[in-house]
């Protein structure tokens, strides 16, 4: 069966996911900032995020629409349906997804592509965005009257007639702040930041993200928010030297692990003063490196166990229980019923041989099973 990357579902909030493996971590510490800052700043980003789409999102393998016909996992089959509509930029395949959230992303992404407002009115969410990202790709300011909400009407007008005067005309502040906010990150325009009263800091960390300019972060005068800069662009543009730069200890750790990890380089890890941070470091390069000597780097033997077994290497695994739970995993994985055969337990090895024996359709696997009650069970299974 062909595999694909499944689009990720973050609220329909369309992150473009530079920071891969470590958007938690970079979330749980923006919200420390939005309880210290009052938030105000943080929703503008958010909301200046919401119509960014994301990136990357391509099949492993090239899928026809016969080759998604033929799925018959629910979920798999939209997925494939919509890499597909994104790889060959065909809208009408977004027709075929049942999943109305992907289905609403599906047209919202190659709207813009393709140029055409019409798939903006297909969509539940996000219609406002999806006219305004059109309206700019077309520079079309009729587009932006079909914008219903004041605010992102003004935004849309400002990108596409280059006239960010359009942000004054608001009447309240923090219109004007998200209009000014908005277009500084669309435009890569820094300067604008100083525009906005209730948040520069945050406006200058969202334009030096989006313009990869670690310059812009010396801009920003709350030595928290600073960091919080140097954090969001180290794993970007792959720089261990922001991480220096950073003053507070959690986000360090953080900044170490996420370049660690974006470069694949498990000697930084070494830099990580958090146990829990600094064996998460080594479990993900060794499981992105398949690099088993890496496992033992990590602290004590539920770590270590993990990691082995992450990486299918049972016999490493320490503990007779952990090895056979390892082996049975790793058998329900792969439908390989030789790890079945290296269990120890009765019980466990029989469940292996039923379980493979129903997933695979394959009775003669329910001769193996030693337990009467089961085995017979195996047989009414296939039957």
């Amino acid at each position: 069966m062909i595999k694909f990357k499944k689009p990720q579902r973050k609220a329909f909030s369309f992150l473009r996911g530079k920071q891969s493996g470590f958007a938690t971590a970079i979330i749980i510490l923006i919200v420390v900032i939005v309880i210290a800052a009052g938030g105000v700043g943080y929703y503008l980003y958010k909301s200046s995020q919401e119509e960014k789409e994301a990136e990357g999102v391509i099949p492993i393998q090239t899928a026809t629409a016969s080759d998604c016909e033929s799925i018959t996992d629910r979920d798999e089959k939209n997925d494939c349906y919509y890499n597909l509509a994104l790889e060959t930029k065909d809208a009408i395949l977004c027709e075929k997804i049942t999943d109305t959230y992907k289905k609403n992303r599906c047209y919202y992404v190659i709207a813009p592509i393709i140029k055409d407002a019409s798939l903006c009115e297909k969509i539940t969410a996000a219609q406002d965005t999806c006219y305004r990202k059109v309206a700019i790709e077309i520079k079309d300011s009729s587009l932006c009257e079909k914008i219903t909400n004041n605010i992102e009407g003004h935004i849309c007008y400002a990108l596409v007639t280059d006239n960010v005067s359009v942000c004054e005309k608001l009447t309240t502040s923090f219109g004007r702040d998200k209009c000014y906010w908005n277009v500084a990150i669309e435009t890569k325009d820094a300067g604008l930041c100083e525009k906005v009263i209730s948040d520069k800091n945050g406006c200058y960390t969202n334009v030096a993200e989006e313009a990869q300019d670690s310059s812009l972060c010396e801009k920003i005068t709350d030595t928290f928010a600073k960091d919080t800069c140097y954090l969001m662009l180290a794993p970007i543009i792959k720089d261990i030297g922001l991480c220096e730069k950073i003053t507070n200890k959690t986000p360090k750790d953080t900044c170490y692990h996420a370049v660690a990890e974006e470069i694949k380089d498990a000697s930084l890890c070494e830099k990580i003063i958090s146990t829990t941070k600094k064996d998460n470091c080594y479990f993900n390069i060794a499981v992105k490196t398949k690099d088993a000597s890496l496992c033992g780097k990590t602290s004590g033997r539920t770590s270590q166990n993990r990691c082995y077994a992450t990486l299918a290497l049972c016999e490493k695994v320490i503990g007779s229980q952990e090895k056979d739970m390892c082996y049975f995993n790793v058998a329900r994985a792969t439908k390989d019923v030789s790890y079945c055969e290296k269990i120890v337990e009765s019980a466990r090895k029989d469940l292996c041989y039923f379980y493979i024996a129903v997933e695979t359709k394959d009775v003669s696997l329910c001769e193996k099973i030693t337990d009467s009650t089961s085995k017979e069970n195996c047989y009414n299974q296939l039957k």
